[in-house]
């Protein structure tokens, strides 16, 4: 619950990432590495959610995938082509929401 005047910022991976088969993968502080289990959230249900917990959707954003995403790929031809199909679209969606 959050109170009158309260606010909520939620990161999710983004739906179109999900329906082409990309995972959240996420790092402890101990180091341990783990793949959530994801489930498609188109932005209409987002909405319908926020709507009846009360909350207003103060900013929405969208980052998308850029050059550095790819450094960590070894192989020049798979870097080029990862970044040939994926340069530009978006990962995550990022709300800023307020209750009245």
């Amino acid at each position: 619950m959050v109170r009158p005047g309260g606010r909520v910022v939620l990161s999710d991976i983004h739906p179109l990432a999900v329906t082409t088969g990309a995972q959240a993968i996420y790092k402890r502080a101990d180091g341990w590495r783990g793949v959530a289990v994801n489930h498609v959230h188109w932005f209409a249900d987002y909405l319908r959610a926020f709507a009846s917990a009360g909350l207003i959707v103060e900013r929405c954003e969208e980052p998308t995938v850029g050059a550095g995403f790819f450094d960590a790929v070894s192989d020049p031809t798979v870097r080029r082509a990862d970044a040939d199909a994926l340069t530009g679209l978006p990962v995550a969606l990022l709300w800023s929401l307020r209750r009245p």
